[in-house]
């Protein structure tokens, strides 16, 4: 179950960015494994949103680089999930690490 319910906050994170992560990190403190992977996802998520925010007023470069984010948050939230399913916990590369 911590396995599903993981690899579902990763997912979840592609459609609605912070909110999955947010959720699981308040509601599963219980369970180590979805607790680590919410925070992680949820540290993802911000970053995501505040590189997409910052790149979003550099015209054309700026937006350039916000296409190859977004391509980067689908493979990397998709990765994060595959890991999730195996029962490993994914390290996101850039991520900030706000919430430790």
């Amino acid at each position: 179950e911590a396995k599903n319910l993981a690899v579902l906050v990763y997912v979840l994170t592609l459609f609605f960015s912070f909110l999955p992560g947010l959720i699981a990190y308040f509601c599963k403190r219980d369970n180590e494994f979805v607790f680590l992977s919410a925070k992680e996802a949820l540290n993802w998520s911000i970053t995501v949103l505040l590189l997409s925010c910052l790149l979003g007023w550099i015209p054309v470069l700026g937006w350039i680089l916000a296409g190859l984010l977004y391509v980067s948050n689908l493979v990397c939230c998709i990765l994060a999930a595959v890991s999730a399913s195996k029962g490993l916990l994914y390290r996101f590369p850039f991520a900030f690490r706000l919430i430790d």
